[in-house]
């Protein structure tokens, strides 16, 4: 039987090359397993019993005996990485470079359609960018990486530490929040057409009203101060049409409104206070008895305030009134006349 065995130079090339490779490999496990060796013998010695020659030696090629605390080994470990990562890199990159060409910015929100998991992408950027910053080996970022986004307009801290929004935010389309801000007005308007004012307390079916109205005050000082605001000339001239109160504390304009309802209230505990004399003989309840306990010590508090020569609701008729029963405002057996120890359901606003 004859044989045929034709010469394949592709095929003998191809194994020259795997064994070349293998022996390769071979002596850079060997080599690795000795520059380990080194080291290891450093730890164990120290540096004034190791072998001087050697150690000369060594450190004559820049021979590092920690790479973990001299950071080549991490460098070395990135470089290495970088071809790997940057493929997935580029990936979500370009997600948000056609987003930039489709409507002009990059602002990415967690609800934005058609670009699923960009958001917490261009979190994770800013995160890792951070740690670069920090010099953290773990940190999952290039400098190539960081060219490029910046290049994008890339904005890394879009919230400073003073809670301001940085200029990205500002100039961001806010077509959704002036729809919403028209909304809450309409129904502003509304409460006013049905109350005849725009005091929109936190009750009922009013909550978010509410919020509104106190955060369109708040953008009202910002503006006042020079600062960043919301609020412009237009929606300050359409809550002005409305009679929208921007001081309320100053005006009064909330106690004014409250005022026939407070006083009822008030009269109310004076004389369950009254009957509570004519039971017990004083006019210390303790916190517990219903009602009455917190609103004696609630008494106590604001009067300790008008002496200092604060302004608050305990006016001098109210005062004659608990003095013509014997009320002691600086009773000793008053267990709550610490203001910090007070959590009553009445208050200074209250009251």
């Amino acid at each position: 039987m004859l044989i045929s065995c034709t010469f394949s130079p592709r095929v003998f090339f191809s194994a020259q090359l795997t064994t070349m490779f293998f022996l390769y490999f071979k002596q850079l496990k060997k080599l690795g397993n000795w520059v380990r060796g080194q080291r290891k013998s450093m730890n164990k010695v120290g540096r004034e019993k190791f072998d001087p020659h050697r150690l000369a030696k060594l450190e004559a090629i820049g021979f590092d005996w920690n790479p973990l605390a001299s950071g080549t080994y991490t460098a070395k470990k990135r470089l290495d990485l970088f071809p790997r990562v940057n493929s997935k890199w580029m990936e979500w990159y370009n997600k948000l470079k056609g987003f930039k060409e489709t409507h002009g910015h990059i602002i990415v929100g967690p609800t934005t359609k058609n670009y699923p998991g960009l958001y917490n992408w261009i979190h994770g950027q800013r995160k890792e960018y951070v740690k670069y910053q920090k010099q953290e080996p773990n940190a999952n970022m290039y400098e190539e990486w960081i060219k490029l986004l910046n290049d994008l307009g890339f904005d890394w801290a879009p919230m400073s530490k003073g809670g301001n929004f940085s200029d990205m935010l500002k100039k961001r389309p806010s077509s959704f929040f002036e729809g919403k801000w028209d909304s809450h007005y309409k129904d502003l308007c509304k409460f006013h057409e049905e109350n005849g004012h725009c005091y929109v307390f936190r009750n009922g079916d009013n909550t978010t009203l509410a919020g509104w109205v106190h955060c369109q005050r708040k953008q009202k000082k910002l503006l006042d101060d020079g600062k960043h605001s919301q609020l412009n000339q237009q929606r300050i001239e359409l809550l002005n049409k409305i009679g929208f109160d921007w001081r309320p504390s100053e005006s009064g304009g909330i106690e004014r409104l409250r005022s026939p309802e407070r006083n009822l209230e008030w009269d109310q505990l004076f004389e369950k206070l009254k009957e509570y004399k004519e039971q017990t003989g004083q006019c210390s309840p303790k916190k517990k008895v219903p009602k009455i306990g917190n609103w004696v010590s609630s008494q106590r508090r604001l009067w300790a305030r008008n002496q200092k020569g604060e302004t608050t609701t305990l006016t001098e008729e109210r005062v004659a009134k608990l003095q013509s029963i014997g009320f002691e405002f600086t009773s000793a057996n008053d267990e709550s006349a610490s203001a910090e120890d007070d959590f009553s359901v009445y208050s200074d606003a209250d009251c």
